[in-house]
């Protein structure tokens, strides 16, 4: 058997968490070209390092004793209430905290973690390249791609695991009393204070890379990445005659490569060449749109009406200013739950299919309280048998939480009473139209078995309506 534990600063390793890397060139590069005298093109490129802390785990110099319920996969008990820790599987006792002088056998029959010392630094390509226009009445429009590659992100990976070739050798039904099969240990007494250390094993111990470990989890692992292209569209009035605007839209995508779908992804002879899962991060908002603007009231002292109002009367109508904020956006992708689907067809339900499936249940619309949001008939009510790989995306490509949409209203001014003080005044409506958001489903995970699978949680997602009013006196 091979494979254990390395401590840095033993047997000549190095003292250091992970190598450093000390020839990292960070360019940056811009362009403006007046192509017109109204228009501008603009461009940009950087190289960004992304900086790294890792300190690795504390194997040995902190040892939790686990109480080991079973060892032939929970068919029977292997401890009781009057005896946690019988000694047939804990012969010296609790574990008991041992530094690094095992070196190599450290966590023989347990868990163990390390991380990757020769790593990379991760870094992003972030770049953009756009149109600037000056158009009439004040107005500016700003159209421009803006993308981001993000390279070497650091990923988990798990070293102990039924081979691809040995786990679809048999059919589904077979496998689990094949690998749970207890069978004779070769490692019988070796791996004190662990469930494998009694004279039969699971088999499918017995077949990972290292057996005797019950887990090796690598960290840090320099392969990930993530990406984001995007076309950002703004057009804004510059402030005139106490009036402002801005208006932008965003239509943007954004994937991530972090884990592997299934274990057995991983490529044991070269874990830089381990397969990962291309899917959506979990904040893609592929359409956003979002306008503001505020406006000073024209009435009242200095102001083109009532400019000769005076006293209370501007202090009540005079001096007002008004702001509006307005967004709207994509849902975010929802996870894929935890069965392969039985036809290869999109789960999206339109909202007028969620309407025509809400009257089939005799209501007159979609209700998020008792309606699915996707079509859950397309997965089975079972989930995915054990020993099996996963052959779906974890997060759907194409179904959605609800779009997100609120309105912000606000009122402001300022008066003097007197020489000395001043008084301000304002009101803030926060999502002014009391918009109610339902952006997550009420299963986490997506579960087929749970009978709520396919609906959103009934829980508000958003923050109610606030109204806020704020009076100071400044002195």
């Amino acid at each position: 058997m091979k494979g254990g534990l390395v401590y840095a600063g033993d047997s000549g390793a190095h003292r250091l968490a992970f190598n450093r890397d000390w020839n990292n060139f960070q360019p940056r590069a811009g362009i403006a070209w007046q192509i017109q005298p109204k228009t501008v093109l603009r461009g940009g490129y950087g190289l960004f390092m992304m900086g790294q802390s890792a300190a690795g785990p504390d194997t040995g110099f902190s040892r939790r004793t686990d109480m080991i319920a079973s060892t032939d996969n929970n068919l029977t008990p292997a401890a009781s209430l009057s005896d946690s820790f019988p000694r047939s599987l804990f012969p010296t006792g609790l574990l008991q905290p041992v530094g690094s002088s095992l070196g190599l056998a450290t966590n023989l029959g347990l868990g163990i973690g390390a991380q990757i010392l020769d790593r990379p630094l991760p870094y992003s390509h972030q770049f953009s390249f756009g149109f600037q226009r000056a158009l009439p009445f004040q107005w500016v429009a700003d159209v421009s791609y803006v993308g981001n590659l993000t390279r070497k992100l650091p990923v988990s990976a798990n070293l102990n695991f039924i081979p691809a070739t040995e786990l679809t050798r048999l059919p589904v039904p077979e496998r689990a009393a094949y690998f749970n099969a207890q069978v004779p240990n070769p490692l019988r007494g070796l791996l004190p204070g662990s469930a494998f250390n009694g004279a039969t094993v699971p088999r499918q111990q017995l077949l990972a890379a290292y057996p005797h470990f019950q887990q090796v989890g690598i960290s840090n692992l320099p392969i990930g990445g993530q990406s984001y292209h995007s076309l950002q569209a703004k057009a804004t009035r510059r402030y005139s005659r106490g009036f402002a605007m801005q208006a932008s839209y965003t239509w943007s995508k954004s994937l991530e490569r972090v884990a592997s779908l299934n274990a057995q992804d991983v490529t044991l002879s070269d874990l830089t060449k381990t397969g990962l899962e291309q899917r959506l991060v979990e904040f893609d908002m592929p359409h956003t749109v979002a306008a503001a603007f505020s406006y000073e009231l024209p009435f009242g002292k200095g102001r083109p009406f009532l400019k000769n109002m005076g006293g209370w009367g501007n202090a009540v109508f005079g001096g007002w200013n008004v702001n509006a904020q307005y967004f709207i956006r994509s849902g975010q992708p929802i996870d894929f739950p935890n069965a392969s689907p039985t036809a290869a067809r999109s789960a999206k339900l339109t909202s007028s299919q969620r309407d025509e499936l809400a009257k089939t249940k005799g209501r007159t619309e979609f209700n998020p309280f008792f309606d699915k949001w996707f079509d859950t008939s397309l997965f089975p009510t079972q989930a995915r048998a054990p020993f099996t790989l996963i052959d779906a995306p974890t997060r759907f490509p194409d179904v959605r939480s609800p779009y997100l949409e609120s309105w912000e209203f606000s009122a402001y001014k300022e008066f003097r009473i007197r020489e000395v003080a001043r008084v301000q005044l304002r009101a803030d409506f926060q999502n002014a139209l009391d918009y109610a958001y339902f952006g997550r489903m009420v299963a986490r995970p997506n579960n087929v078995q749970d009978p709520r699978f396919g609906q959103l949680d009934p829980a508000q997602d958003n923050q109610p309506r606030v109204v806020v009013l704020v009076l100071k006196v400044l002195f």
